[in-house]
């Protein structure tokens, strides 16, 4: 059975280790690892995890297979590389890094040890993403031609600092991203040109993103925004047409295929829900990320995964956006 360490017991990580729970027929969380001793306590009661104040003490003392990093953003490239030194086998949260320096530095890091490194961007494991990805890649329906992705939030006051781009990267870095990971992988590379706008407010933060991307023969179209009142639900939805349907999806799990010959017909996929204390609530693609990544560690190189050139890719992709971006400054105080 593969041991799991697992660094930082946040919000993220209260999710993670639930998962690592509910696939202890193929590992055990074995060790935790948090400042905030009394986190670590809590995550620890339901598996019995030795905890730990210091991710290194922890690193040195236990025999592990896979490390589990949870650690808020700013802190990913330093304790990725530090752990390669102990464990072969790694899983950090996306955003893999906060920029093209500190990404370049971890992929170096990871040939001179010989470490892999798996990024956690999610939304390719949730089921309506995984079904219609799956659909595209079949070419039942024919090639994207057009497509519009769209992905609001309440602002993250449950992040410390969500607005500190030094720390969390920003919302293009953080939120926008899933998306810009998800239209890579569905069209299998970088677009051949990228146009954006977005909303800076008054301290020069953006706040709301507009992005297409040129791939030939389709346009895809991408907003996020973090800034909306807290009183507000996470909302998220697609819609793609294809040369022979339309497919979309909103919060609700539930895809809807429209054929251009044939009746509609819908995919309702099974959630797994529990209060982590953040906008997150569905657990199952967490669960299945996790379980793939784990094929994937046990020599199953079919299985599914985000490598470190994916993530490292999608967050070139989002710097471009950010750097050949037209914006107004709201001013919103």
């Amino acid at each position: 059975m593969l041991k799991v360490g697992q660094i930082g017991c946040g919000g993220i990580g209260g999710i993670h280790a639930c998962c690592w729970k509910n696939l202890q027929d193929k590992v055990q969380l074995v060790a935790v690892a948090d400042f905030n001793v009394a986190k670590a306590k809590e995550i620890s009661k339901d598996c019995g995890a030795k905890v730990y104040e210091d991710a290194i003490q922890m690193l040195e003392n236990e025999n592990l297979d896979i490390v589990d990093i949870c650690l808020p953003t700013f802190l990913h490239a330093q304790y990725v590389i530090d752990t390669m030194k102990y464990v072969k086998n790694i899983i950090v949260e996306k955003p893999l890094c906060l920029n093209a320096e500190e990404a370049e530095e971890i992929k170096k890091a990871a040939q001179k040890y010989g470490a892999t490194v798996l990024v956690g961007h999610v939304v390719r494991f949730s089921d309506t993403n995984d079904y219609l990805a799956k659909l595209i890649k079949s070419g039942e329906y024919g090639r994207v031609i057009e497509a519009n992705f769209y992905r609001i939030s309440p602002k993250p006051v449950w992040v410390k600092d969500y607005e500190n781009v030094n720390k969390t990267g920003g919302m293009p870095i953080d939120l926008h991203i899933h998306d810009v990971d998800y239209i890579r992988y569905i069209m299998g590379s970088d677009p051949k040109d990228v146009e954006s706008i977005v909303i800076r407010n008054e301290n020069g933060i953006v706040e709301n993103i507009w992005s297409s991307y040129f791939y030939d023969g389709a346009v895809i179209h991408a907003e996020a925004s973090w800034i909306y009142p807290v009183c507000m639900k996470f909302k998220k939805s697609a819609r793609v047409r294809l040369e022979k349907a339309v497919v979309e999806f909103s919060d609700n799990n539930i895809l809807t295929v429209y054929p251009e010959d044939g009746e509609a017909f819908s995919q309702t996929f099974a959630e797994k829900n529990m209060d982590f204390g953040i906008n997150i609530s569905d657990m199952m693609p967490f669960y299945n990320e996790l379980s793939s990544f784990i094929a994937y560690i046990e020599g199953d190189k079919k299985a599914k995964v985000v490598t470190l050139d994916d993530a490292i890719a999608a967050l070139k992709l989002v710097i471009r956006e950010l750097d050949t971006a037209k914006a107004c400054v709201a001013g919103r105080k």
